[in-house]
């Protein structure tokens, strides 16, 4: 009856554990959403009150095709000045140019694709009078993916948090969940968050980086948890050229795993002695 009891106190407190987990995800998701639809709307006010500093998106000169169409361009148009004119024109043409370059592939890749279907979706369920241009739905699609990257990086960047803070503990303490959490909702009022919604590619950079080393982290030294993180580390080299500075993660997690297992077999050999 002990056992049964003792049994019955461990998972009413996993359960706990579990919900207060889901619980603080569903805040951090709240908050992140929050914080972004803060932000295009303080960024459209800011727009409308101080003239632009950088109009280089102006030399694109893409016409409107609706009156809907100017709105949504005016709406999103601050999101893709500076290097988001870079980013929208690849996605639109192409490298065209050398000083293209500099800017790696795969977000403007992705974003083609989810403009493109954007763009044939809502010419099907819509009207002439709501039709959509190419440059509108680039910006469009842009901020909204950058919104959900953004949204995923956060609660990969509190997972990431849990997993380094608890890795030395046999149990799970509500201290090291709290300081995760906190850093979460810091990184979502971050002073340079608007370069996590305009059209550059930090916001995808973010998640997919958060997301490798937490997996990397929590592999628990299992192959195919580590190759999965490599996997995941690697695509973020299409997007920015500081990927490869991911791979400086697997230098330390490695020379610790093999740290620990050198310590183990000095131990196991010193105890036989």
């Amino acid at each position: 009856s002990r056992r049964m009891k003792k049994r019955t106190q461990g998972d009413s407190a996993l359960d706990r554990a579990s919900s207060e987990l889901k619980w603080m995800e569903t805040r951090i998701f709240i908050v992140a959403l929050f914080s972004r639809l803060m932000l295009i709307v303080w960024a459209n006010i800011v727009d409308r009150l101080v003239p632009d500093y950088d109009t280089s998106d102006q030399i694109l000169n893409d016409k409107t095709v609706s009156p809907f169409d100017s709105w949504l361009r005016s709406f999103f148009s601050m999101f893709g000045h500076w290097d988001g004119v870079y980013f929208s024109q690849i996605s639109q043409s192409g490298y065209q140019f050398e000083q293209f370059h500099a800017f790696f592939p795969f977000f403007p890749l992705l974003l083609h694709y989810v403009s493109w279907f954007f763009r044939i979706s809502f010419s099907i369920v819509t009207f002439d009078t709501l039709k959509i241009s190419t440059r509108t739905s680039i910006l469009v699609c842009g901020v909204s993916l950058n919104v959900l990257f953004f949204i995923l990086a956060s609660l990969e960047l509190f997972r990431l948090g849990i997993v380094i803070m608890e890795k030395p503990c046999i149990k799970r303490t509500n201290r090291s969940r709290r300081v995760a959490f906190a850093g979460a909702i810091a990184f979502c009022f971050g002073p340079a968050s608007i370069f996590l919604s305009a059209l550059y590619s930090e916001s995808l950079y973010a998640f997919g980086t958060f997301w490798g080393l937490r997996v990397l982290f929590d592999s628990a030294g299992q192959y195919n948890e580590i190759l999965r993180s490599g996997l995941i580390l690697s695509i973020t080299c299409g997007a920015r050229s500081t990927g490869f500075l991911n791979a400086i993660f697997f230098f330390v997690f490695f020379l610790h795993f093999f740290r620990i297992r050198l310590i183990r077999s000095w131990n196991f050999s010193k105890a036989l002695e």
